[in-house]
């Protein structure tokens, strides 16, 4: 096995590194006959022949939150506003392609005590008239913030309206990406975090399609717009719609209840602008309902976004994905004397309105801001304060922060 060693692998990634060396040397000789490896913002190991490619890593997320309510939420949501900490995510990570035609990933989530699936799949690269095909468990096509690796997100937490998002399911999607847009459809089951489920004919068909109408790649100018849908037959003929202020640990302020359903539509469109350091984005989301009762509720949910690099990065773009992607600091964190990482001020507004005319549900309208250190492309600071509100009820105001690393 040969080794090109790029830069010192951090210590918590031995175990892994072992364990990658062990895999790839019981290999046969036709498979791999020689391997390199680099550490590439994580342990990575590949063929010159591009037969093999294959990358191991992980992360964990840990928070920290002070949250109060005001006298009239806390009476309506009794001993809910506490602090506490918790780690939000920690999760393992193994994925590759196979002579450039197949891919796969293994994506296990550890942080709430028992392991569940998070991305299982197989996929299949460049098939004529197709494009891509994955199979498995993984997220639907649906929303951009929903969309964005829980790594690189700007704030904490997703905005309300992620409420309608319908996140990781088990399906089989076919997707693909050309200059400038990319496109994504596909059929699911909605699965627990197993990624099993059951029910006759309880399928979900959620598709989204993105474009760059002005790409100045050079200057770190574009502009992104992008819409998704998808039709839903809900397990069990219920729904519920429901979201917390813009923070894990506090209460649930707004839900529809159960909602006895035969169908469900879900509408989004999203939007996001950068300009080197500054950067705008939104979503607006409906959710439509048809009930076997005398209505049938339509619900939406929008947010905005801005940020701005205070040490003059730009925001990455995946052009394959059509959503934000990890940032990389002009100058990594070296202590005193080094380079100072990268220095981030955000805000953001955000609505969930799960109120009708004959629907006598919530409103919650959250006011969030944000200052985000990155030390280097793997381990970054995040703090966040929101000033949530639920109207003709109360509101409260949550302070978090969080230390993330992922390799």
């Amino acid at each position: 096995m040969k080794t090109n060693s790029r830069s010192a692998a951090p210590t918590g990634v031995t175990l892994l590194i072992a364990l990658a060396y062990s895999t790839l040397v019981t290999l046969p000789a036709s498979a791999a006959t020689e391997l390199e490896a680099e550490w590439k913002d994580g342990f990575h190991v590949f063929a010159e022949d591009k037969s093999v490619d294959i990358s191991l890593g992980g992360f964990f997320q840990n928070d920290w939150t002070f949250q109060r309510g005001n006298d009239a939420l806390d009476a309506a949501f009794p001993d809910a506003f506490v602090d506490g900490t918790e780690f939000r995510r920690a999760r393992l990570i193994m994925k590759g392609v196979f002579q450039e035609t197949s891919e796969f990933q293994l994506s296990y989530e550890f942080a709430k005590g028992d392991a569940g699936l998070k991305d299982v799949y197989l996929g299949l690269r460049g098939l004529p008239g197709l494009g891509n095909v994955r199979a498995g468990h993984f997220k639907e096509p649906f929303g951009f913030e929903q969309l964005v690796s829980d790594t690189y997100s700007m704030f904490l937490e997703r905005p309300l309206a992620n409420a309608f998002a319908p996140s990781r399911n088990t399906g089989i999607m076919v997707h693909d990406s050309r200059d400038r847009a990319t496109w994504a459809v596909g059929a699911f089951r909605d699965a627990d975090s197993f990624g099993n489920g059951s029910g006759d004919g309880r399928y979900n068909v959620t598709g989204r399609m993105t474009f760059l109408p002005w790409d100045d790649a050079g200057a770190h100018r574009y502009v992104h717009l992008g819409a998704a849908a998808s039709l839903r037959n809900p397990v069990g003929n219920a729904v519920e719609f429901s979201a917390r202020p813009e923070t894990n640990l506090a209460p649930k302020l707004a839900s529809t209840g159960m909602l006895a359903a035969t169908d469900a539509t879900l509408f989004g469109g999203e939007g996001a602008i950068v300009v080197g350091p500054a950067s705008l984005s939104g979503e607006v989301s409906r959710a439509s309902v048809e009930t076997d009762d005398q209505f049938d509720p339509a619900f939406w949910g929008a947010h905005a976004s801005a940020g701005w690099f205070l040490t003059g990065e730009t925001r990455s773009y995946n052009r394959k994905t059509g959503v934000f992607d990890r940032m990389r600091p002009k100058s990594n964190f070296n202590g005193e004397g080094g380079g100072a990482g990268a220095w981030e001020l955000a805000a953001r507004w955000s609505r969930l309105d799960l109120e009708t005319e004959d629907f006598d549900g919530a409103v919650l309208e959250d006011f969030t801001l944000a200052v985000n250190w990155y030390l280097n492309p793997n381990v970054r600071l995040l703090s966040n304060y929101v000033h949530g509100d639920l109207q003709d009820v109360g509101d409260a105001d949550l302070f978090s922060v969080r230390f993330q690393t992922d390799f």
